[in-house]
């Protein structure tokens, strides 16, 4: 490789074409959640097209890239773009930010 490295640890799709990738691990699983006032405030949402309406907390991939929600239901793959009033890196200061969030 040219970085003089011989492995990298990556995101399956943040690998780059021109490289191998190997599975290290069983695929993350990611979950949706809020708080119970905030759901009561503003309802659940029954798809994930209607997080576009919601206060969601976006989550900053280490590369600098913003982490498009990803979905999928009966083979059917669809990503979206949940904008929200906070961005993060850390998955525990989102799990926080969830709890602490206020109304508008």
């Amino acid at each position: 490789m040219s970085g003089g490295f011989d492995a990298g640890v990556r995101l399956f799709g943040s690998v780059p074409k021109d490289m191998i990738a190997v599975p290290l691990a069983r695929p993350l699983t990611f979950t949706c959640v809020a708080s119970p006032a905030y759901f009561d405030r503003l309802g659940k949402p029954e798809t994930p097209e209607e997080l576009q309406r919601h206060r969601c907390i976006g989550h900053r991939m280490p590369s600098g890239k913003l982490y498009r929600w990803e979905f999928e239901r009966a083979g059917q793959e669809l990503a979206i773009d949940a904008d929200g009033p906070i961005v993060l890196d850390d998955e525990e200061l989102m799990v926080e930010a969830a709890r602490q969030e206020k109304p508008n």
